[in-house]
């Protein structure tokens, strides 16, 4: 059996650029070899396996009896960036794969989102924000058009009024810009909206609509039932549910999703060397708090159906509140049957 440390080794074509990038669009061919007999050789590209050649396979063994090779070719695209090429070798059924990895950085220009941007429940005489993300790497320089008016990211308006953010980092490749207008008034829903965001490889231009609602109407609270059945959906309400890198506890709360629901803290104590998103995760109440606060934050009509209800909170807490308006993904079929029948049961 080969030692540990001989692990499969991965070539890529061509290299990256001189910051270790590739550029969106570019093709590459990425090659893992492995100089010992294996059962099986397993190339991933992220979480998908892409390549598999077993032993057994006829003509696979290309350069010598002890030198098993497979090839990749990909065209990049500007979603995977931060991918990992992961070849896996397996030589034994009794011992744990060896396994080398590669991490593929791919620069993009700011990506394109829906032609208008509509941010609605907006309260006459509140105070308002308004969030906006956009995909980009890297970091885009953002320009706001209010009016006739262009503003600088991190400065104000003539009449220091309106405030535009510094653009800030909220994931991978994901950036964003903030609105800030004090005390919101009907002239602001008349005002036009638009921004761009540029880097070295290209432009972008968003539109944004804003649009006021009632009290009422802006998600000030999720009904109780709904809470709990998205509780339900998610994890069967179980309170013991551990926390991962990426999600935690009952409601599976991300890092993110926790960041825009106030980044609350929780009152139990932490486990060693827990961050206090995942503290608050594991707490049922302080979860529900921030999917309480995150709800109204995001307030929207994401099924375009003339209401906002539970299938609209089920949509944020699932999709992310910005893009709560895109096509569910195929678990979210499952997710809302669950949440269905929750809500039937526990219905007065």
């Amino acid at each position: 059996q080969p030692e540990p440390e001989e692990r499969p080794e991965i070539s890529i074509v061509p290299e990256p650029g001189q910051n270790g990038e590739y550029r969106e669009n570019t093709t590459i061919t990425a090659k893992c070899s492995y100089t010992r007999p294996v059962l099986s050789l397993i190339l991933y590209f992220g979480d998908d396996n892409i390549k598999n050649v077993s032993s057994e396979d006829p003509g696979k063994f290309l350069e010598n009896v002890h030198r098993v090779n497979t090839y990749f070719t990909h065209k990049l695209n500007w979603t995977d960036n931060g991918k990992y090429l992961r070849c896996e070798a397996n030589y034994s059924t009794n011992d744990k794969p060896i396994s080398t990895k590669k991490q593929i950085h791919v620069v993009f220009p700011p990506k394109p989102r829906e032609e208008l941007i509509k941010k609605s429940g907006l309260v006459i005489g509140m105070n308002e924000t308004v969030n906006i993300k956009i995909n980009a790497n890297p970091k885009p320089t953002i320009k706001w058009n209010i009016g006739s008016e262009e503003i600088t990211e991190g400065n104000t308006d003539a009449k220091k009024r309106l405030t535009i953010s510094q653009t800030k980092q909220v994931g991978n490749d994901m950036w964003e810009t903030s609105l800030t207008i004090p005390k919101f008034t009907s002239t602001d829903l008349k005002r036009s909206y638009t921004f761009r965001a540029h880097n070295y490889l290209g432009e972008q231009q968003y539109r944004i609509e804003l649009k006021n609602g009632t009290q009422e109407n802006s998600c000030a609270s999720i009904s109780e039932e709904c809470l709990t059945c998205l509780c339900e959906a998610r994890t069967e309400c179980d309170f013991n549910y551990s926390c991962n890198d990426d999600y935690c506890g009952p409601f599976q709360i991300s890092y993110f999703f926790w960041i825009d629901g106030g980044e609350i803290k929780s009152k139990i104590t932490p486990l060693k060397g827990e961050k206090d998103w995942q503290t608050c995760g594991r707490d049922p109440f302080c979860a529900a708090q921030v999917v309480r606060n995150y709800t109204k934050r995001y307030c929207k009509d994401c099924n375009e159906d003339g209401i906002v209800d539970c299938t609209d909170f089920a949509l944020m807490h699932q999709n992310g509140g910005p893009s709560c308006g895109i096509e569910p993904t195929s678990y979210f079929a499952g997710f809302k049957q669950r949440l269905d029948i929750c809500l039937e049961e526990i219905k007065p």
